[in-house]
């Protein structure tokens, strides 16, 4: 008996497209589990990594919506979004705001408009909670940081290079 990420990375490992939350088994009984190797590696919960019997089937399907997310969160990078597909799950596995964080200057989000080219969109805080904000493939949120205030708070834009994604064709699905 292995978990599944052993046997997945015995298998070559999971290729940059495809999903790490939405990995399907079928075992032998006809029975299926979700494996969530995100959750897994944030938590260290094993049942989002269960163990896998022979003749267990897995599927890896390929990422659904993908985002960025950078600033003042506690784990910066690329996550795939299963659930709500908002804001608020995207800030739940980055780990929620940093202490750096500022409410003073709107969120920002970067998204390909009609013609493909990247268009920002500051996103003002409400005046409680965060911003009710329905995510898409490859949007890049900025979330503000102190240190982004000069005088009276203005903009700093930090490099969009820091969440270029290259695409490759892999088949994982």
């Amino acid at each position: 008996m292995e978990r599944a990420s052993t046997l997945l990375a015995r298998a070559g490992g999971i290729p940059a497209n495809a999903s790490k939350r939405r990995i399907s088994v079928l075992h032998q009984d006809g029975s299926r589990t979700t494996v969530d190797l995100l959750l897994y590696n944030l938590t260290g919960d094993t049942k989002y990594n269960p163990y896998l019997m022979d003749g267990d089937l897995i599927r890896v399907p390929f990422e659904d919506v993908a985002v960025n997310v950078g600033g003042a969160v506690r784990r910066p990078g690329r996550y795939e979004l299963i659930h709500s597909k908002d804001l608020a799950e995207l800030l739940d596995v980055a780990g929620g705001f940093a202490s750096t964080a500022t409410r003073q200057l709107p969120i920002r989000l970067v998204r390909k408009n009609e013609q493909e080219r990247d268009s920002q969109i500051d996103v003002p805080y409400p005046k409680e909670g965060i911003p009710q904000l329905v995510l898409h493939v490859d949007d890049t949120v900025v979330v503000p940081m102190w240190a982004n205030c000069k005088g009276p708070c203005s903009w700093l834009v930090p490099s969009q290079a820091l969440f270029r994604r290259t695409r490759r064709h892999i088949c994982a699905g």
